[in-house]
């Protein structure tokens, strides 16, 4: 598996932002993202033998069609054009990634209140044409889709969420509109915790799926940490048996209601695992350390991918 070049080993870079708050506090009026910091980290992915970059790309491009949507330090589009070039030039394949999950959508400005209005399903169709454009033919389109609850969203001043068939006509709408630009579409497994049966029913076995789960204990009846956490460890053994391809994403991150900084265990006990327990399903592994591209994040994510750069190793 290691050596096999088409196994994914990949991480999550975000670019923009704006997906996690409204509050005034929340809305930088610039892009919060170091290029050199960006520069560094991918650097470093090539040199430990990594092969993928997902960027979360939100509010950092003036997308040719909404322009409204960017804020000061926003990148051209061919900014980004070149950036999706110098990536591939370095092996390190690109794919972008917008998430259009209600609860991750501050980076649509005001379209995030029009939610499964005809205006919204229009700029969506917009944003995603853009950027498939300006990345050329990829294989995958992240489009996010985690977390959409209300109790998500607790210090929200807007908080909206779909819910049963709403919610499942938007999530297909988008699948099948990604897929008819020529891409595979790519989401959160998170919905599949709690309708098991209606996931497996609507969401077709051609949608690369990211579980995900970031605790600290991997035996099977725990005890875990937090209650869901079962959950979703358990989901990667029922997904696979249902035949979905699965990325598994692990993390450094550590919930603030933890007691210590980081976590240091969960990105190689989820590499370990799922190599034990998944069958070829398991297409790679993504690193997600929840750190924005800033200096003073720099460490963290170095330690990340030293993380990475162990379980590629064991591979070998």
């Amino acid at each position: 598996m290691g050596k096999d070049s088409s196994f994914i080993w990949s991480a999550l870079i975000h670019v923009g932002t704006r997906m996690w708050g409204d509050r005034p506090e929340d809305l930088h009026c610039d892009l919060q993202f170091d290029e050199g910091v960006y520069h560094t980290i991918t650097e470093r992915m090539r040199e430990i033998g990594m092969n993928m970059v997902i960027l979360d790309i939100g509010e950092s491009l003036v997308y040719p069609s909404h322009p409204e949507l960017a804020i000061t330090g926003s990148w051209s589009p061919d900014k980004l054009h070149d950036e999706v070039v110098r990536l591939r030039k370095m092996g390190l394949e690109p794919i972008p990634k917008l998430n259009f999950s209600s609860t991750h959508d501050i980076w649509l400005g005001e379209y995030s209140r029009m939610l499964s209005t005809p205006t919204y399903y229009k700029v969506c169709e917009d944003l995603i044409r853009d950027v498939t454009q300006i990345f050329g033919k990829t294989r995958f389109f992240h489009l996010g889709y985690d977390e959409e609850a209300i109790g998500e969203q607790p210090k929200r001043l807007y908080a909206v969420a779909r819910q049963g068939s709403l919610w499942w006509h938007d999530l297909e709408w988008f699948l099948g509109l990604t897929a008819s630009m020529g891409t595979r579409p790519w989401i959160w497994a998170d919905s599949f915790w709690r309708h098991p049966e209606e996931f497996a029913k609507r969401v077709p076995k051609s949608v690369m799926l990211s579980n995900w789960y970031y605790g600290r204990t991997f035996r099977e009846e725990g005890p875990f940490e937090r209650h869901y956490e079962k959950v979703r460890l358990h989901a990667y053994k029922a997904l696979d048996k249902l035949g979905y391809e699965d990325i598994p994403c692990a993390t450094n991150w550590l919930p603030n209601y933890y007691d210590t900084p980081e976590n240091l265990v969960n990105w190689p006990m989820t590499v370990e695992y799922c190599r034990k327990n998944l069958s070829g399903n398991l297409k790679g592994f993504m690193m997600a350390p929840w750190a924005f591209t800033l200096e003073k994040e720099r460490a963290f994510w170095m330690k990340a991918l030293d993380l990475v750069d162990m379980s590629i190793k064991s591979f070998s």
